[in-house]
């Protein structure tokens, strides 16, 4: 819920900003970088997340504040969505 209320946020913003309806600068978004904006920003967080866990000791919930999710579990599944992996398991593991 979180993520799709930000997504939508600024997807309508950046829309209007380039003078497109919504549906057109995500169909025109996905057609030029191949993903859709919300893929786009899920992976940037999900990167930047990834180098905090390799290189500091931030607890699990910082790292997930630090990515923009104020819920830990939330991001928590999201990452081992993504990666296979939990958090916790990719920091032991040393996953690059």
């Amino acid at each position: 819920v979180e993520a799709a209320a930000v997504g939508a946020a600024v997807h309508h913003r950046l829309a209007r900003e380039a003078g497109y309806t919504e549906a057109q600068f995500i169909r025109l978004f996905h057609r030029y970088f191949g993903d859709t904006p919300k893929q786009c920003l899920l992976t940037l967080r999900m990167d930047k997340a990834k180098l905090l866990l390799r290189s500091t000791d931030l607890p699990v919930s910082e790292v997930a504040f630090h990515v923009g999710y104020t819920d830990p579990l939330y991001f928590s599944r999201l990452f081992h969505r993504r990666t296979g992996y939990t958090p916790r398991v990719w920091r032991t593991l040393g996953v690059c």
